[in-house]
């Protein structure tokens, strides 16, 4: 078949536009895609931080923020929910839609009217081929509608933008042992890779006069306090069967013990079920820094809800602070004291309770995720703690 050298010029005109359109809306399709996956990279503190409606430079036409950010349940925790920017994306979306047609439309009544008042073959042949590319033109554009619309349905109603919250990691003061007790013996059980006895840690600190003078970056503070872990007698806990670790450390025992509680859950009754690990030793300084913030903001709370520096057990690697997990979703929370008994069940705690008791951990009774290893006998500890915490 012998191609006419005019129609090769359209399909070629035609081929340029097809492509601008196929870009075009696979940007769209992109960026509205990627509205989902940033919250891979963005963290929002959902409790202290609040987005209101952007003001924009340049508005494209149609474009409204009809709603404000909410918080939404997402991957077994909370989001912020930003429709912002797939809102934007969406208008422009519509946008280069409506554009595309009128510019069609456009061409093909120019076409007409130049077919219409032509005089000459030459100009007529001319007003026929400019009908043809708009109408090519327009069928390419309707078709890759279709296409990009079978690929995501969302193109004109995208998701918003999902932002996992920042979990609010407390430091309490009442893990920390009696005053009688500090710098003891834990129990006859409790040695370290050496054979000696664990001994309860001391405070650095026993007050705010007394601690504000370790919040000064200029002087280096001390490394640990009598009783205190080192760091390199720390083992990192690995993610194995029922454990998710979040590379925490703990003294090798724990670790052990801790992996027994992990194959615990994965077997018990209506699981498998996974321990999450949110925090295991603590250095000095990491205490010393959150002592330093509860005094910045609120002196009162130092001695009360936050540690006196030196004293949690977290320095010595045999508490644990973790979380039940089923299917994905988290069954317990942590760390916020005001708020566990509101946002936990009792049954749930419970059933975290047994797990980590069958592999002989105590639980610090006044809260739902804090476990220790080998402290029989301490006060406000036990494998069986009682509802509500207290």
């Amino acid at each position: 078949m012998r191609i006419n050298p005019s129609n090769s010029s359209i399909w070629k005109k035609s081929s340029k536009i097809f492509l601008f359109i196929i870009a075009s809306f696979f940007a769209c399709n992109f960026l509205l895609a990627q509205t989902s996956e940033s919250q891979l990279h963005q963290q929002f503190d959902c409790g202290e931080e609040e987005l209101s409606t952007p003001n924009l430079s340049i508005t494209p036409r149609g474009l409204s923020f009809s709603s404000k950010p909410q918080i939404v349940n997402c991957n077994g925790g909370q989001c912020v929910a930003i429709p912002f920017l797939a809102q934007y994306i969406a208008a422009f979306y519509k946008y280069l839609t409506g554009v595309s047609l009128i510019v069609a439309a456009i061409m093909i009544i120019y076409g007409g009217i130049l077919y219409i008042i032509s005089a000459t073959g030459a100009k007529v042949q001319d007003a026929k081929e400019k009908i043809k590319e708009a109408v090519i033109g327009l069928i390419l554009f309707l078709g890759v509608y279709v296409i990009l619309s079978n690929i995501n349905p969302n193109l004109d109603s995208p998701t918003p933008l999902n932002i996992p919250c920042i979990k609010d990691n407390s430091f309490v003061l009442n893990d920390e042992p009696p005053e009688n007790l500090q710098g003891k013996p834990m129990s006859p059980n409790a040695k370290d890779p050496l054979g000696n006895n664990v001994t309860y840690p001391t405070r650095l600190c026993d007050s705010v006069e007394k601690c504000q003078g370790f919040c000064d970056k200029t002087k280096t503070p001390p490394k640990q306090t009598t009783g205190m872990a080192e760091l390199n007698e720390m083992q990192l806990i690995e993610n194995s069967t029922g454990v998710v670790g979040n590379n925490k450390s703990l003294r090798p025992d724990a670790i052990l013990a801790l992996k027994r509680a992990g194959a615990i859950a994965q077997s018990w009754d209506g699981g498998p079920y996974e321990i999450v690990v949110y925090d295991g030793y603590r250095p000095l300084l990491t205490q010393i820094q959150a002592a330093c913030l509860a005094m910045e903001s609120d002196p009162d709370t130092l001695g009360t809800t936050v540690s006196f520096p030196g004293g949690s057990l977290h320095g010595i690697g045999v508490a644990v602070d973790v979380g039940l997990r089923k299917d994905g979703q988290d069954l317990t929370t942590c760390c916020d004291v005001s708020t566990q008994t509101q946002k936990n069940t009792e049954a749930n705690v419970k059933l975290l309770q047994d797990i980590m008791s069958a592999a002989g951990f105590n639980r610090y009774c006044k809260e739902v995720w804090h476990f220790e290893w080998k402290t029989d006998g301490a006060p406000n500890r036990s494998k069986n703690c009682s509802w509500p915490p207290s």
